[in-house]
């Protein structure tokens, strides 16, 4: 599914990216390419964009994604021992991703590095605080849920952080003509119905890597159950989004 931006703040964040024209886009820990997917759809031009992950299953969805593709690549490498030359990107991205790393600003730090002089770094992430609704909470639920069995199943995955906490983050680095705006991703109040069965099924599978011996089971399948409830009674939506850009 392609990405487009609608909405007011949207429209703004796509403005930006519309008269952005760059050589060569960066994203870190781009996971299935969801990002990768926004910025071709947007960005006013680019030449090339290098997905880097090292998550071998979220890499090969963005691969068959974007196979047909010939200047959107993946790599399957960590971004602290990569063999991508420094400073060599004209823009860096990171999406959906702080919350994956015990040490986020190591992680900005890390991809900062890879932005030439005068470059564009953005940070998009969902933030799990703001006007939010019922529908939003419900992905905010599931996220954090999901981030407990992660943790249980030796994958670091923490709750989201707030939008202020995003912003304190961006501000570890020196970003010049520094822009922050909220959003959200449309949603198609039709997909309701394909909403509930898709999680129902999802939420279960995901539980079943927990061995029910384990002393949190019990509690993660009371949770699960609440999470489909609210799923029944208010759908899902894409929680609100932090986004953050500024140049090097």
């Amino acid at each position: 599914m392609s990405i487009i931006l609608k909405g007011e703040c949207m429209e703004k964040i796509k403005e930006i990216l519309s008269d952005i024209n760059v050589d060569k886009i960066l994203d870190v820990a781009t996971g299935r390419g969801e990002f990768v997917e926004l910025l071709k759809n947007n960005i006013g031009s680019f030449n090339e964009i290098i997905g880097i992950d090292n998550h071998k299953a979220s890499l090969k969805i963005a691969q068959e994604k974007n196979k047909k593709i010939k200047n959107i690549k993946f790599i399957d490498e960590d971004i602290f021992n990569s063999n991508l030359k420094k400073e060599s990107f004209q823009m860096v991205t990171v999406s959906n991703s702080l919350h994956h790393f015990k040490t986020p600003q190591n992680l900005l730090k890390t991809a900062f590095s890879f932005l030439k002089k005068d470059g564009y770094f953005i940070i998009s992430e969902m933030h799990r605080d703001g006007r939010q609704t019922k529908s939003q909470n419900t992905h905010i639920m599931i996220h954090h849920w999901g981030a407990k069995i992660d943790m249980i199943n030796n994958y670091y995955h923490e709750e989201t952080f707030t939008h202020d906490q995003l912003v304190k983050l961006a501000d570890t680095l020196t970003l010049k003509e520094k822009k922050v705006l909220k959003f959200s991703y449309p949603f198609d109040e039709n997909s309701k119905e394909e909403y509930k069965e898709y999680f129902k099924k999802g939420l279960k599978k995901k539980l079943s890597s927990v061995d029910k011996k384990n002393q949190d089971y019990q509690n993660l399948k009371k949770e699960m159950n609440e999470i489909l409830k609210h799923v029944d009674e208010y759908g899902f939506a894409t929680s609100e989004m932090t986004f953050i850009i500024g140049r090097k």
